[in-house]
């Protein structure tokens, strides 16, 4: 697949071209792409990200995170709805525009002491559902983390940033699915 981007802010927008890393095979499952854009153009603080895509083989993110020398600190965008990215639109979605999110909910677990209760092997996802609607989460990990530090630790108290564009209101309830083959309590 081919992605390219066109970021979004009050100084204007910046198309980045095919998104690519010569010699390294982008967007595997699971992995965390990072590209390098070049621009003149100061965008200020990003505001929406466009993706378009050529190419028929469909492809899906959780998120994008975007900074720059000038705003070093990553604004994200997240497909909270699992889109597939594909030019063949029976796979999926050629283009799609995400915004950052007005509404942030902040998310914190505590795994339990009992023996075996932590993991890192599971993909844990939520819907938070309220009044004004509903929020599903892509996998709960903490990116800013990479590699560096599991999520459900053993005794641990994870905290994890949920930005949407929805206002659920007073939370009525979260509904917890997990895919992988690990216990985690």
């Amino acid at each position: 697949i081919s992605a390219f981007l066109t970021l979004s802010g009050k100084g204007g927008e910046v198309k980045t071209g095919s998104l690519d890393n010569p010699k390294y095979d982008d967007f595997v499952k699971g992995a965390i792409d990072t590209f390098t854009i070049e621009s003149d153009i100061d965008i200020g603080q990003l505001d929406c990200v466009t993706i378009d895509v050529e190419e028929d083989d469909a492809w899906s993110f959780e998120w994008i995170s975007v900074s720059s020398d000038i705003n070093p600190v990553e604004r994200y965008v997240f497909n909270n709805e699992s889109v597939m990215m594909s030019s063949d639109l029976s796979e999926g979605s050629n283009n799609m525009e995400l915004c950052v999110p007005v509404v942030i909910y902040t998310v914190r677990t505590q795994t339990t002491s009992h023996k075996y209760a932590d993991t890192n092997k599971i993909s844990a996802f939520l819907t938070l559902s309220g009044k004004g609607g509903e929020v599903k989460t892509g996998s709960l990990d903490n990116p800013k983390y990479n590699d560096f530090k599991d999520d459900f630790v053993r005794g641990a108290i994870d905290t994890f940033t949920i930005e949407s564009d929805i206002d659920i209101g007073q939370l009525d309830c979260v509904t917890i699915d997990v895919e992988e083959d690990d216990a985690w309590s």
